[in-house]
């Protein structure tokens, strides 16, 4: 659960903020008046790229200032879907997860104010029944020349006053996100932190050190990621556990991936299909 609201948290905190004014249901039968506009097949292909399974599939819509502002994704193996809205400038508002088997998992909903994400709820279920009530918080920083410096976001459980959850976010002078901290009750779990050339995404690490895993991401001169490795922490050393290398077409999206899992080199081949 836990997890899943970290994503939506991060998902919105790596977004501008610029928006016209309209409710949040506004903003959803707006979007669900669009068509479908592309559709996204993950296969795990052999290394002669034959078939082996269809992973997931992913339907979005897009508005007329071609902004996604719609995803649909089914994990088939998972029987898992996600459905995410978002504003007009990528901002994801409303989100919601489901189980065949299982029914509503949780949603997130977050609401803006003067331009900024102000607030959000998280709901967690269980028998399709609301368990779970979590309020999360925005507080904002910002320099002398009034560019944003850091940003505080704090989560808790309904009718608890002490904060579960505290992700602080750093930015540069530039406004581009440096750093994330990841609290819970005072002990950090993960920092996040952000390299950049030229004003494109160069490198980005996660520590995350409730787990004990470690990743790397490097990204080319365009911004496209080019590679991942991971790391498990053995004691005081870190051992290498799998290195992914992508393939992106002219548009930085991913059209294949191949995963080496270490130290048996066994490979996991992904390839994915734009329609």
């Amino acid at each position: 659960m836990k997890e899943i609201l970290s994503f939506a948290i991060l998902a919105i905190m790596l977004q501008g903020c610029i928006e016209k004014t309209k409710t949040n249901l506004e903003l959803i039968k707006e979007i669900d008046s669009l068509k479908e506009k592309r559709i996204i097949y993950e296969f795990q292909v052999d290394s002669t790229g034959a078939l082996i399974d269809t992973l997931s599939i992913e339907k979005s819509k897009i508005n007329k200032n071609q902004v996604i502002v719609f995803k649909e994704k089914i994990i088939n193996k998972e029987h898992l879907k996600s459905t995410n809205y978002y504003r007009d400038n990528g901002d994801l508002f409303y989100s919601k997860n489901e189980s065949s088997e299982l029914g509503i998992l949780s949603t997130s909903e977050f609401w803006k104010k003067n331009n900024e994400i102000s607030k959000g709820l998280y709901l967690g279920y269980r028998d399709n029944k609301i368990k779970d009530t979590i309020n999360i918080n925005y507080e904002y920083f910002y320099n002398d020349n009034g560019l944003k410096k850091k940003t505080i976001v704090t989560s808790k459980f309904k009718d608890e006053d002490e904060i579960g959850n505290t992700t602080e976010l750093f930015y540069s002078n530039g406004e581009k996100l440096t750093s994330e901290i990841s609290i819970e009750y005072g002990d950090t779990l993960k920092v996040n932190k952000y390299i950049y050339t030229k004003n494109l995404i160069k490198k980005k690490t996660i520590k995350d050190y409730k787990n004990g895993v470690f990743v790397n991401l490097d990204y080319n001169e365009k911004g496209y990621i080019i590679s991942k490795k991971v790391f498990l922490q053995q004691m005081d050393s870190l051992l290498e556990v799998s290195e992914t290398q992508f393939i992106t077409d002219e548009k930085g999206q991913i059209i294949k991936s191949i995963q080496t899992q270490l130290p048996s080199n066994n490979k996991i081949y992904i390839e994915f299909k734009y329609n």
